[in-house]
């Protein structure tokens, strides 16, 4: 399984929220085994110097279960609790701080 590439125009808008395979450090940085939900914060259109094709850089927010973060992790991120609303099965938190 590799990138699979789409349009810049079908990108994401901030504060859209889509699922993504989140990539992980032990899978170098590929996409990870588990779709996730993320809060997308910002999405910029780039091109490639080597072959001049456009592509969007995406920059995300990871939503975790709100019950399985601290106090200070809640502090620092989006908690959704009216979260059927926002197209999610479970009150979520995306953790804006690093």
């Amino acid at each position: 399984m590799g990138w699979k590439f789409y349009e810049p125009g079908s990108s994401p808008k901030a504060f859209d929220i889509v699922w993504c395979k989140w990539p992980r450090r032990e899978d170098k940085l590929g996409p990870g085994p588990w779709t996730r939900c993320v809060l997308v914060l910002d999405t910029r259109v780039m091109v490639d110097s080597r072959n001049n094709v456009a592509f969007a850089a995406v920059t995300a927010a990871y939503g975790t279960d709100k019950e399985k973060v601290s106090e200070a992790e809640r502090a620092n991120g989006l908690v959704i609790d009216d979260f059927r609303s926002a197209g999610l099965h479970k009150p979520t938190v995306f953790k804006l701080g690093v």
